[in-house]
């Protein structure tokens, strides 16, 4: 399948975000109870999740390659690529981790920590549903566009613009849903943050779209079955983005001196 260029990249960031547009206005609406009943808001970001995966097929589309779309979607259970195994170990476990250890400071600090969103038995079905968005997000995000960023711009640069598109994406629905700006500036810096992550276990799992789709998902199961601190608690998003801001800094100086090596070996591949 041939990589995106320079302008099809370009082509796919606004496709998306107008694909999202009809997510934004309805969200909107529901949140002020015009049409539709605050409740239903979240039903339309869960919408929204099918515009990057849309962005990707109808670009892959123009190509007019036979096959282009089957290599695209097949990558979403590109679970081979995962050669080594360890690799599973951040893609299941360092979000709760993460999130455990914010809770903990939450608790020794004598914060008030809400009741979760949803119980830990809802784990399986959360677990399906969450999996089906983040498909619809990271086939696009990862699966088409990251890979010739990187060739291009070099690991850093790819996932400092992607890191920042991806968390601007999101800036309408935390308007609609949160309104609190200390949350929307804060989430978004989680976010940025969180792609380094990210690219970091994308580059490590022979740039497998699975393990992706596998650790957003646990992204969203973890925020859904944890106290709900993040949307109720200023005090947690900011607890919780430094822990993850952190951890994506640690990472970066650790795998710093790989970047340029793995931009060229994957422009030799």
């Amino acid at each position: 399948m041939k990589l995106a260029s320079t302008k099809s990249s370009v082509n796919f960031f606004i496709i998306t975000f107008l694909l999202t547009l009809p997510g934004y206005v309805l969200c909107g609406l529901a949140s002020n109870n015009i049409f539709f009943s605050e409740e239903m808001a979240i039903s339309f970001i869960a919408l929204s999740a099918i515009a990057p995966i849309g962005a990707a097929l109808i670009l892959t589309h123009g190509e007019k390659k036979k096959g282009n779309i089957k290599k695209l979607l097949k990558r979403s259970f590109d679970y081979k690529k995962i050669t080594q195994k360890i690799w599973f170990l951040p893609i299941l476990f360092l979000l709760p981790l993460l999130f455990a250890i914010a809770l903990t400071i939450m608790i020794f600090t004598d914060y008030t920590i809400p009741v979760p969103m949803f119980p830990i038995t809802a784990i399986p079905v959360l677990f399906f549903s969450f999996f089906i968005m983040a498909l619809g997000e990271e086939i696009g995000w990862m699966g088409y566009v990251f890979k010739p960023m990187q060739n291009q711009l070099g690991t850093f640069k790819a996932t400092l613009l992607l890191g920042l598109i991806w968390a601007i994406w999101h800036i309408p629905f935390y308007i609609f849903l949160m309104g609190d700006p200390i949350f929307i500036i804060v989430q978004c810096l989680s976010l940025f943050s969180l792609r380094f992550i990210f690219v970091w276990i994308f580059n490590h799992t022979g740039e497998s779209v699975f393990a992706m789709i596998v650790f957003h998902t646990v992204y969203n199961v973890t925020n859904g079955v944890f106290p709900n601190y993040q949307v109720k608690s200023p005090a947690g998003v900011i607890i919780t983005t430094i822990i993850v801001f952190l951890t994506a800094l640690i990472i970066y100086l650790f795998w710093h001196p790989r970047r340029d090596t793995n931009k060229i070996m994957i422009k030799e591949i």
